[in-house]
């Protein structure tokens, strides 16, 4: 066999690194190897997320004050101000005693 160097020029990396694939074919057509960007590293589609989609969030009812309280945090940071303080709200409401955490 004889190595073979395949260069494509992309525009914008962060775009195409889901869609890279590298597909190695014998010489009777059959796949000896598949490799997708997307694809887990291990096999296991449940231990890495498929891309473009967020991990499944934890429901409100199984977190803790703590997580709550941190989940406020990080909508407040992406912007999300108002939702923020309805999870803050959710918080006072299950323990007045962590408000103000400080």
């Amino acid at each position: 066999m004889t190595p073979v160097k395949v260069g494509v020029p992309v525009e914008d990396l962060g775009a195409a690194q889901t869609k890279i694939e590298i597909e190695v074919s014998g010489p009777n057509g059959q796949t000896l190897l598949h490799w997708a960007a997307a694809d887990p590293i291990d096999g296991n589609p449940d231990f890495v997320p498929a891309a473009d989609t967020a991990p499944p969030r934890k429901p409100v009812e199984k977190m803790s004050v703590e997580e709550l309280y941190l989940r406020g945090v990080e909508e407040e940071k992406d912007g999300q101000e108002r939702v923020a303080m309805g999870t803050y709200q959710s918080v006072l409401e299950r323990d007045p005693v962590m408000w103000p955490p400080w």
